[in-house]
């Protein structure tokens, strides 16, 4: 069963809106942590599945790259979901805007980046601080997810915008 643009766009709307909640609540942790070591957040299970460990790592910031390149008080060095916030709401808007070819590759290529972010903290997440953080992973999901539908999205308006223009010319 193909999807439509409207049912694409809703789908967008609806993992870019859990994106957001789930930075919020990611920010909300790590800030409360870092104010008071003895916190526990929710998704504290145990010492090996525990977000708070994954938050509050030298990865949790700036994903552990731009203190290496920018130093550790750039302004760019922030909490990884600030730069989360930004992505989906940025998806979020542009998917409250009427069809747009351009604003449809913009959300494709911030997918694809976030993906590779993905993958790149899924592998610290599992080789380097050996633990399993479940908004991380469901964030991994989300991301994934919504890479395939924003490249259906912009597929669907590519071709729509290419019979358009053929109906004009005829």
């Amino acid at each position: 069963m193909a999807l439509t643009i409207s049912q694409l766009n809703r789908a967008v709307l609806l993992l870019s809106a859990i994106g957001i909640v789930l930075c919020i609540y990611t920010y909300v942790v790590e800030t409360k942590k870092e104010e008071d070591s003895s916190y526990e957040a929710m998704c504290d299970i145990n010492e090996h599945i525990s977000c708070t460990k994954v938050f509050t790592s030298e990865y949790g910031k700036g994903f552990g790259l731009v203190k290496l390149i920018a130093g550790e008080d750039s302004i760019f060095n922030v909490p990884n979901p600030v730069y989360g916030l930004i992505m989906y709401s940025t998806i979020f808007m542009f998917s409250l805007s009427p069809m747009n070819l351009t604003f449809s590759l913009i959300q494709v290529c911030q997918c694809i980046l976030a993906n590779v972010g993905s993958i790149y903290l899924g592998c610290i997440l599992y080789f380097v601080l050996r633990d399993f953080c479940i908004v991380c992973v469901t964030t991994y999901v989300v991301n994934f997810i919504l890479l395939i539908c924003c490249t259906q999205k912009y597929n669907l308006v590519k071709s729509s915008s290419k019979s358009k223009k053929n109906k004009k010319v005829k």
